[in-house]
């Protein structure tokens, strides 16, 4: 079973996971974040898919980028099911915020955490990595029962 999270970027530049792994790197932690990207393919932005691995006898977390206007076009489908679906979380009035943001996205970034082997480093990881991406992306976050935040606020 896997846990999801999503990020909704409006940038026109898509992420260069190389910057957000270093970033994540030069914190100091207990774990060193690696990925299964060429070096060319983290800095090109035209990745689709990676590994984010912490830990060798962990398994990585699945990293998925869609974008508006792919062939088949899945974060157009994402978008509208959460604009249809959308309640308010926090605050009334931040649900109008969140319906503009996510219908400036440009693409969405998906975070698939295995629940089976997932430890405290593999949760860190993972925030700090979709943070990284919502302060550099002009992003907001979406957490399955939780709602949508940044890196500073939760709407």
């Amino acid at each position: 079973m896997s846990y999801f999270l999503r990020v909704f970027c409006k940038s026109e530049q898509r992420p260069n996971i190389k910057e957000a792994i270093d970033y994540i790197n030069s914190k100091g932690h207990a774990f060193t974040l690696s990925t299964n990207l060429s070096l060319e393919e983290q800095t090109s932005g035209k990745w689709t898919d990676l590994e984010l691995r912490y830990k060798a006898n962990k398994l990585p977390i699945l990293i998925e980028c869609n974008k508006i206007g792919d062939a088949d076009d899945i974060a157009r489908e994402e978008i509208e099911e959460f604009v249809e679906n959308i309640v308010p979380y926090g605050r009334f009035n931040e649900k109008d915020k969140i319906i503009a943001h996510l219908n400036a996205t440009r693409y969405i970034i998906l975070s698939q955490v295995p629940m089976s082997d997932v430890d405290e480093d593999g949760y860190l990881v993972n925030m700090e990595f979709l943070f990284y991406l919502a302060d550099h992306y002009q992003g907001i976050i979406h957490e399955e029962q939780e709602g949508f935040y940044d890196s500073k606020q939760v709407y």
